[in-house]
Formats: structure tokens, C-alpha cells, sequence
């Protein structure tokens, strides 16, 4: 008899449970959706640009000044976009 009983709880609460989920699914359906029409960068663009970033600091700590000057006069010369500048 009790085996008979815990299958009943077992049955009435799987069926309450799918009655929640479908209220809950209802209740989301009805919110209003947000879209974000913001372009999302590629995963690739990302990692350039975190490439970019770490190279710049590595330059930033580990050259002297004049090196710096003298790469950011090449960089104008060839036409090349610094990371400041972006």
C-alpha cells in the first residue's frame, strides 16, 4: 500500500511540476522582448584587439622613449591606427 501511495505523490507532483513550467513558459511568453541592436564584434576581432592592447603595454613597459617615439613616427609614416588613437 505505501508503494501505491508514493507512486500517487510521485504522479501528482510530476504533474503539478509540468503545470508550473507551463505557467512559468506562458507567463515569459507574454513578457515583452528586448533586442539590442548593437554590433556584437567576431571572436577574432576580439582577440586582435586584446592582441593589439597587450603589445602596446608590453612596449609601454619594456622600450625606452625614443623607441616609442621613433615606432609611433613610423606607424604615422606608413599610416598605421595606434591603440590611443582607436
Amino acid at each position: 500500500m505505501r508503494k501505491e501511495e508514493d507512486s500517487k505523490t510521485l504522479l501528482y507532483f510530476i504533474m503539478f511540476q509540468s503545470d508550473e513550467d507551463e505557467s512559468h513558459a506562458v507567463e515569459e511568453a507574454l513578457q515583452p522582448r528586448f533586442i539590442a541592436h548593437v554590433p556584437v564584434p567576431s571572436q577574432l576581432e576580439v582577440k586582435e584587439a586584446l592582441l593589439r592592447r597587450k603589445k602596446q603595454e608590453l612596449l609601454e613597459r619594456y622600450a625606452s622613449e625614443t623607441l616609442q617615439n621613433e615606432a609611433e613616427e613610423a606607424q604615422d609614416l606608413l599610416g598605421v591606427k595606434t591603440t590611443s588613437e582607436s
